[in-house]
């Protein structure tokens, strides 16, 4: 089960005491001592992102880290089920459907997408694409084609030897390409115990997730310099981000994050 965490904004480090112990003559007994567990690492799972103007809420099954549900005080909301052979990710409107894509699994991993707009009973193809991963079963290669299956786009992605995303190239249809820079912290992500999250978050809409093992510090497209995007973070007490600055040319935004510990 999950258990809310007070994330008050602490600039507190994690310090863990170990404690060595001499070997003992064989004859004597020796006392069983149970394991001192304050150095164990929390699992903390992100359940609310609130700035001034928005505040995003999420919810997942039960005792797990499966995201099933993210509410939006814009009067959105998103839903995510799990079957046996895909995902499905549906986006609502005044609790209207009108977006949802399927993630269709080949041997337990996501390997094309199909997504559709939705008109009440009427659901028009909209496209799909194809994913392609490494063999240490990173997400490495997209391809996007439209819904009369004609090639749109390809990103390309490297990861650094954290297995952070470090560099997205983009590809349109004329060979044009542009590549995405990120550079990250040192603590822990903000939705790294998230489940399937590199995927979902391809379908969710919002571009503050980010999957990553740790944070985002940076975000630069390599032709447009002058639009970098920048985040600052405040930690909590397990060096996870409790607030997060984003900033670029249009302004500054911040989120206060809370969390809920996932126990076993």
């Amino acid at each position: 089960m999950m258990k809310v965490n007070n994330t008050a904004l602490f600039f507190i480090p994690l310090f863990i005491i170990c404690v060595s112990c001499k070997k003992l003559p064989k004859q004597e007994e020796t006392e069983i001592v149970p394991p001192d567990e304050t150095g164990l690492k929390k699992v903390l799972l992100p359940v609310k992102l609130k700035s001034d103007k928005l505040t995003l809420t999420l919810d997942y099954q039960p005792g797990t880290a499966l995201l099933t549900k993210i509410s939006s005080t814009d009067k959105s909301h998103i839903l995510i089920t799990y079957k046996p052979t895909y995902y499905r990710v549906e986006r609502f409107k005044d609790n209207v459907l009108y977006h949802y894509a399927d993630f269709i699994l080949s041997d337990k991993r996501a390997t094309k997408v199909h997504s559709f707009d939705s008109f009440g009973r009427v659901d028009v193809p909209t496209g799909n694409y194809m994913l392609s991963y490494n063999t240490v079963g990173q997400l490495v290669n997209i391809k996007d084609y439209n819904a009369a299956n004609e090639f749109i786009l390809e990103s390309v992605m490297s990861y650094s030897a954290l297995g952070n995303l470090s560099e997205l190239k983009l590809t349109d249809q004329q060979g044009k390409a542009s590549v995405v820079e990120y550079s990250y912290d040192n603590k822990n992500g903000i939705f790294k115990n998230v489940l399937h999250s590199q995927l979902l978050f391809l379908e969710t809409a919002y571009p503050i997730f980010s999957p990553a093992s740790n944070n985002w510090l940076s975000c630069k497209n390599t032709k447009i310099p002058n639009a970098q995007i920048t985040y600052s973070y405040l930690y909590n007490i397990d060096d996870y981000p409790s607030r997060m600055v984003i900033e670029d040319t249009t302004g500054k935004q911040t989120f206060d994050i809370t969390y809920a510990e996932l126990s076993n």
